[in-house]
């Protein structure tokens, strides 16, 4: 059908996908990056976010700790949660995964 009988164009939905996608990848690098240049101070909910872009999956946890695993990967990613940040060694083992797998989430 066309466009002005009711149904969206199938090329403007697939552009307006295509345009989410990036933006949802564009956001995702600039958190990547502010990581990379200031581990001392990395939210919480923006490890666990960072850990699932790499490819690592939520596997369970108590309280306040969150534990990620990925696939392949004989290290696990332990957050805990203090005020809303992750400490320092934990945000700089984040950082490590991030050059290891920052290219091929």
């Amino acid at each position: 059908m066309r466009p002005e009988e009711g149904r969206p164009d199938s090329a403007h939905a697939k552009a307006t996908v295509r345009a989410r996608v990036a933006g949802v990848v564009a956001r995702g690098a600039k958190l990547l990056a502010a990581i990379r240049a200031n581990p001392r101070s990395v939210r919480f909910q923006d490890a666990c976010r960072v850990a699932r872009l790499l490819g690592f999956v939520h596997e369970g946890g108590k309280g306040s700790h969150r534990v990620f695993k990925r696939r392949g990967e004989p290290l696990q990613l332990n957050f805990q949660d203090h005020d809303g940040y992750v400490p320092p060694y934990q945000a700089r083992q984040l950082v490590r995964m991030i050059e290891k797998y920052g290219s091929d989430p």
